[in-house]
Parts: structure tokens; sequence; C-alpha cells
């Protein structure tokens, strides 16, 4: 069942196809497809974007390793 419904998943795209898939041709043809169909283009450059606002969020310093202090007491251990 589940490898059915991956099947489904994976094919619901090309169901849904408008025209211009799948003709072959030059690479150009398809790059340019991609390039110039807008849902094709939001694809592509949603990932993208999610990324480069991942990689350039403002980072926390590391905290530091130092003791703080007081903290240099040991405690007693309890009787």
């Amino acid at each position: 069942m589940r490898h059915a419904t991956l099947i489904a998943l994976f094919l619901a795209g090309e169901a849904l196809a408008h025209p211009g898939h799948g003709a072959g041709g030059w690479p150009s043809a398809t790059l340019s497809h991609l390039l110039g169909e807008p849902d094709h283009l939001a694809l592509i450059l949603l990932p993208v974007a999610i990324a480069a606002a991942w990689l350039l969020r403002p980072r926390k310093p590391p905290k530091a390793l130092t003791p703080r202090a007081g903290s240099d007491r040991v405690p007693l251990a309890r009787q």
C-alpha cells in the first residue's frame, strides 16, 4: 500500500502538467521552459531563498566556557 501511495504522489505532477512537459528536444529548450514558467521558477527560487535566509541568519555568540564569578566554589556534600 505504501508503494502505491508513493507512485501516486510522484505521478500526480505529470497529470497536472501544462503544455511543454515531456516534449524532449534541446537542453536549452528545457532550461528556458523551467526559467520561463512562474510555477517552475517559484519552486526553484523558494528553496534558494530559504537556504539563504538560514545561512545568513544572525547568530548568537557562543557562550564562554569560563566559569562565572563565584562559581569556583565546590558544594559541600550533604551528610
